[in-house]
């Protein structure tokens, strides 16, 4: 019965989710993105294959499979949101991980990989 619940709802998990994989990420500067009109055509993406992780809590960019860290980003308080293609200079598949004022724009290579990073 939902009647007793009561905000905040804390999820647990019994172990903690892991994942890892090559995805694609959005490279081009942060604020020069956001800076950008939205669908603005000469607004250039570029973008990088990488090995990413999600382990302890962290989401690990990786350049390759040799687990030295590029970016790590802490996911306490993390949000994930699926992107249009039209706010991604129509890349499709596209998705944002977002932690206090940092994010990674990622692309998988499927519906199925997208749906399941996010």
């Amino acid at each position: 019965q939902l009647s007793a619940w009561k905000p905040p709802l804390t999820l647990r998990f019994r172990a903690t989710p892991t994942k890892k994989g090559w995805l694609r990420k959005l490279v081009t500067d942060t604020e020069q993105y956001l800076a950008s009109p939205r669908n603005a055509d000469d607004r250039t993406l570029v973008w990088e294959r990488k090995f990413v992780q999600l382990k302890v809590g962290k989401l690990i960019v990786c350049s390759d499979n040799d687990n030295e860290s590029d970016e790590t980003m802490h996911l306490n308080g993390a949000a994930t949101s699926l992107l249009l293609p039209k706010d991604v200079s129509n890349h499709r598949l596209c998705f944002r991980v977002m932690s206090g004022l940092n994010f990674f724009i990622l692309q998988a290579s499927s519906y199925e990989e997208m749906m399941d990073w996010a």
